[in-house]
């Protein structure tokens, strides 16, 4: 359900352990989520996260109370930095890509601790609009 005038969606949907949440995501006047409230119906069990995001729609800040996710890009903006803070703990991904000739990542690697933990491909085919 979309309320216009309060810029909120609300979703309502039944999980696999047969509980109903009702979550309302709060919208900025680009359409990105600003904030998540999530409730479980029936039992004492909700949570909040609030998001900030730069003019260009890249999400800066994830914050739900407990963790703080902070991100950082490139030029390009690729996301080449996310950083965690948990319990007076900091946990540190970087990111490295390899492109392709029209500027598309290709390859990216993550890094945590100058250790590759997990490498993404992908193959791009591009068509031409020439006949």
């Amino acid at each position: 359900i979309y309320n216009d005038s309060l810029n909120t969606i609300t979703f309502e949907r039944l999980t696999d352990k047969s509980l109903l949440e009702h979550t309302i995501f709060h919208l900025d006047e680009n359409g990105h989520i600003t904030r998540l409230d999530i409730h479980y119906v029936g039992v004492n069990l909700s949570s909040s996260r609030t998001m900030k995001f730069d003019k260009t729609g890249k999400k800066l800040e994830e914050d739900s109370g407990e963790m703080l996710n902070k991100y950082k890009y490139d030029d390009r903006d690729f996301l080449i930095k996310s950083t965690s803070n948990y319990m007076n703990s900091q946990y540190v991904s970087e990111y490295k890509y390899l492109v392709d000739r029209q500027g598309n990542w290709i390859r990216k690697i993550q890094y945590a601790q100058g250790m590759p933990l997990q490498i993404s491909e992908r193959e791009i085919e591009y068509y031409s609009t020439k006949e």
